[in-house]
């Protein structure tokens, strides 16, 4: 089962890699007393993952806790169908991996790049030395966990209970909240996503994906331009997420 995990990405190398700053402003790792953060954040190694790279599959022994420095990642499962589903997905500032290692126990998905992703890898061992040491770290680690708890508690209610241009609405909603504005109304955002990708996000098809934003076009609710996606009637996208 090793084979899968000879191909790790190189580490950075800049000095833009450095994650001493990051961690410090990390709203767990910030927790770790100036003299324990050095010492963690120079054994840390920073990797960039290419878009589809897996970083853990399910079954594997925890030897790293991930922090995502930017990019995005999903935690995924196959379900009997062959059909892949995320259960919950890992943008800037997350962390994963952390209660496995703790309690040495296997991951419970696969972890994959869904976008050029960055993330800091802290060895297991390391970490768990650092949350038995740090009281304030042990429970910041706790309220990431719950935090990621209601956010994949959330995603089952979507895929259980709305319709799939629902939950389109509510990715390109919560997309916006980070991106760019054309103007004082109108949000835009590089969708570097396939429609694959974002069926996988959202629990459905890809073919189903087209067909919801060609119809979301044509109502002139979204424009979409290459990779770009712009929201034309916010609104009308919050009336969707409500349904």
């Amino acid at each position: 089962m090793a084979d899968h995990r000879s191909q790790r990405p190189p580490a950075l190398e800049t000095d833009e890699a450095s994650p001493l700053a990051f961690l410090a402003a990390h709203h767990v790792f910030g927790a770790l007393p100036p003299d324990d953060l050095a010492e963690l954040a120079a054994q840390v190694v920073v990797r960039r993952y290419a878009k589809g790279h897996r970083l853990c599959y399910t079954g594997d022994a925890v030897s790293s806790v991930f922090v995502v420095r930017s990019g995005l990642v999903a935690l995924t499962e196959g379900d009997e169908g062959g059909d892949v589903h995320a259960l919950v997905t890992f943008s800037s500032g997350d962390v994963f991996g952390a209660a496995a290692a703790v309690v040495h126990a296997p991951h419970s998905g696969t972890a994959v790049a869904v976008v050029d992703t960055v993330v800091l890898v802290v060895r297991a061992d390391l970490f768990e030395r650092f949350y038995w040491r740090c009281a304030q770290l042990a429970y910041e680690t706790l309220r990431e966990l719950h935090r990621l708890e209601c956010r994949a508690q959330q995603t089952i209610l979507r895929l259980t209970t709305k319709q799939v241009a629902s939950r389109i609405a509510a990715f390109l909603l919560q997309s916006a909240t980070k991106v760019e504005h054309v103007d004082a109304e109108h949000a835009s955002l590089e969708l570097a996503l396939s429609h694959e990708d974002l069926a996988i996000l959202v629990g459905t098809t890809r073919v189903t994906v087209t067909r919801v934003l060609a119809r979301l076009s044509r109502a002139k609710i979204i424009a979409v331009s290459g990779r770009r996606v712009i929201i034309l009637q916010p609104d009308a996208l919050h009336q969707l997420v409500a349904r």
